[in-house]
């Protein structure tokens, strides 16, 4: 005791009351803005996952010298990675042949209201034209899947996925190996 005044430490009702409001706005102003982030975070994760199946698959079709796939169903919701087994020879999903299939990938598990669609794109990625397929994937041959040589090449294509918020990615390939993902900017794939 100094003076006559004896000195306290700690914080006051009317300091704790302020930190408090000011957490309270913080809450309510991030809480919108991340409702919204995270469906595009989540569909951005899962565009990027299935972009990374489709590189796999390719560089294993290269270092093992036989095709490898990437298998796409749309009804499903999910993609699976092919190896073309020991023959060397595609022949998925056929039951009695030897191609050894990986783990099938539910692209729900990267979050609610991921799925195969294009909403709201208006543009084909493959080709510019506003014609899109029935079950969002463009790989027509064969079986809905990319099929990578052991060279890299592959067939053309697109898988579409989206969100509930309006997002759409397209992850495709050329012929020459190219794998391509890009997201739809409101008038173009960007």
């Amino acid at each position: 005791m100094r003076d006559g005044i004896e000195k306290t430490s700690g914080f006051t009702i009317v300091e704790l009351i302020v930190v408090m409001a000011i957490f309270v706005i913080l809450a309510a102003v991030s809480i919108p803005a991340i409702s919204t982030w995270l469906p595009n975070y989540n569909l951005k994760r899962a565009s990027v996952g299935l972009y990374s199946s489709i590189q796999l698959a390719k560089s294993e079709a290269i270092r093992n010298n036989r095709p490898y796939a990437v298998f796409f169903d749309p009804g499903n919701g999910t993609y699976q990675l092919i190896d073309s087994g020991p023959d060397g020879l595609y022949e998925y999903p056929d039951a009695a042949a030897d191609d050894v299939a990986g783990e099938a990938i539910s692209i729900s598990v990267y979050g609610p209201g991921i799925t195969y669609g294009h909403t709201p794109a208006n543009k084909n990625f493959d080709d510019g034209s506003s014609t899109f397929p029935g079950d969002e994937v463009s790989y027509s041959s064969p079986d809905n899947a990319v099929l990578f040589d052991g060279r890299g090449l592959c067939n053309s294509g697109s898988a579409y996925l989206q969100n509930n918020n309006n997002r759409t990615y397209a992850i495709g390939t050329r012929a020459s190996g190219v794998v391509r993902i890009r997201m739809w900017q409101g008038s173009d794939w960007d």
